[in-house]
């Protein structure tokens, strides 16, 4: 479990985080995201299912892609909530019980590189793997 302290960039009902992990080389299952929302007595918590299993080579840096999440209402029960139904008004109001996540995965590596080369000078001089394309081929097949 890792935390993720401020967003990279916020615009009007919009946060973009760079998410960057150094791990031990190994198999692993990123099962979901979960992310809080905290205004004046009202916190409800949303999980973003992920459940993507990824193999990472020692001495490699990786990009698995852009993800645009979005939280629309729900208009059948087989959506997933995009949180838990407890507390229910708090989760209701911020739109976790009710509503449901719609996700986007785009291959916006330049773009992505940039952002974090800013934050991070030293990956200019870094070979980083885009593995973006693989992981949504491997998805269609799946």
């Amino acid at each position: 479990m890792f935390k993720i302290e401020e967003a990279h960039q916020v615009r009007l009902h919009e946060k973009e985080y760079l998410l960057s992990f150094e791990v031990t080389p190994g198999d692993y299952l990123i099962s979901e995201v979960v992310a809080t929302f905290n205004a004046v007595l009202l916190y409800a918590t949303f999980k973003l299912p992920i459940a993507r299993r990824v193999s990472l080579e020692p001495g490699t840096i990786n990009y698995f892609g852009h993800f645009n999440a979005q939280i629309v209402e729900r208009t059948s029960e087989e959506q997933p909530r995009a949180g838990a139904l407890i507390p229910s008004n708090a989760q209701e109001v911020a739109g976790a019980s009710s509503g449901t996540f719609v996700v986007e995965r785009s291959d916006n590596f330049e773009q992505d590189l940039q952002k974090a080369v800013a934050l991070y000078p030293a990956l200019a001089e870094l070979e980083i793997l885009n593995r973006s394309q693989i992981e949504q081929a491997e998805l269609a097949q799946n």
